[in-house]
């Protein structure tokens, strides 16, 4: 079967399981499952057809919470959901929290809002060194003009951060190297604001990008400001942590404790309440971090493995599954994702694989 066949082959399975009514089997033996779902970024251009996963329209969100609705999933705040976790008998029927991850202010219009006016609480994991800073967020929005160049061979003379010569972006292993090159080279601007912007500009239209095409007046590519947080805080968004510098620090606890610690003290230097749950930087984690956070006071934390939440006395709070949705999932993924049958069919999948070990051993 072909790459581009398997992905049709799929939808057809799915459509065909959906009218055999499966997908509403699946939604009633996992009607005490808890279900996150994640987003990121709201889209203001082309920002959906760089990357899907990180930047979705408004229209995808509405359509997709209706659908919730339709469908009879209970919304719930983050902090309550996980309140219940240990107690399945008082579980909501088909409850389903909304997270949004990082802090794009491009999210507030496209995804926080409409959440919000949908009646779907939603938690801000705001990742907040971004967010003081008020630079663009450099690394997406170089390889976004990378992207945006094409294919083509380009003649960089005079960039600071670059060695003189023709470069081949039609190469991912060239393409790679020139955004760290100049990612090195924004970093060392700090946080004055104009010389990054005009850094962003002229490296741009080095490699045939205009101004007009790279838009960073709209905000595409940076944060919310402090005041539109708290704004959003008072429209109902409930702001958690997502780390202060968006990385996570593995195997180093001592550092990952000061990261959870400087992203809380901004959170409540806004003025909003001390944060008790926290969303692992690009999902990754290590053994340490159930414990120490824990140790901190953090009630829960939520991983990008897709999965259902299964509630009892042997939950794991601080390695929460979600669902990162995005313009590159089909309605009928959503769909088979939410009803639980896609978490049935890893779980036998996984089941399988671990008789399969057993028994070559």
């Amino acid at each position: 079967m072909t790459g581009a066949s398997r992905p049709r082959a799929k939808l057809l399975l799915l459509a065909l399981a959906r009218a055999l009514g499966v997908f509403a089997l699946a939604r009633r033996l996992t009607s005490k499952r808890l279900r996150i779902l994640c987003y990121h970024g709201g889209c203001l251009g082309d920002e959906s057809e760089f990357n899907p996963k990180l930047f979705s329209h408004a229209r995808l969100i509405t359509s997709r919470l209706r659908w919730l609705r339709v469908h009879g999933y209970t919304p719930m705040r983050l902090d309550e959901a996980v309140a219940q976790l240990n107690s399945p008998q008082t579980q909501n029927r088909l409850a389903v929290v909304i997270t949004v991850d990082d802090g794009w202010f491009s999210s507030r219009a496209h995804i926080l809002e409409p959440a919000l006016n949908l009646g779907f609480p939603v938690t801000l994991y705001l990742a907040t060194e971004v967010m003081q800073r008020q630079t663009p967020v450099l690394d997406v929005t170089l390889r976004y003009i990378v992207w945006r160049a094409g294919p083509v061979t380009v003649s960089l003379q005079g960039l600071p951060g670059l060695v003189d010569g023709h470069y081949d972006l039609s190469q991912a292993p060239m393409r790679a190297e020139l955004v760290r090159a100049m990612l090195s080279r924004l970093r060392a601007l700090g946080d004055d604001t104009s010389r990054v912007h005009e850094t962003l500009a002229c490296f741009a239209q080095a490699v045939g990008v205009s101004p007009e095409q790279l838009a960073l007046d709209s905000r595409r590519f940076s944060y919310l400001t402090g005041e539109e947080i708290q704004q959003l805080h008072g429209q109902g968004c409930d702001v958690q942590l997502h780390g202060h510098t968006h990385l996570y620090p593995m195997g180093n606890p001592d550092a990952l404790a000061d990261d959870v610690q400087r992203c809380s003290l901004a959170i409540v230097g806004l003025g909003l309440p001390m944060p008790r749950h926290y969303c692992y930087p690009s999902g990754e984690f290590d053994a340490n971090a159930p414990d120490l956070l824990a140790g901190l006071g953090v009630a829960s934390a939520t991983t990008c493995v897709p999965g259902l939440v299964q509630p009892g006395p042997a939950v794991q709070a601080h390695l929460l599954p979600r669902f990162l949705d995005g313009e590159d999932v089909h309605a009928l993924e959503f769909e088979a994702e939410m009803s639980g049958l896609l978490a049935f069919a890893r779980e036998l999948r996984g089941a399988f694989r671990g008789r399969a070990a057993v028994s070559a051993t």
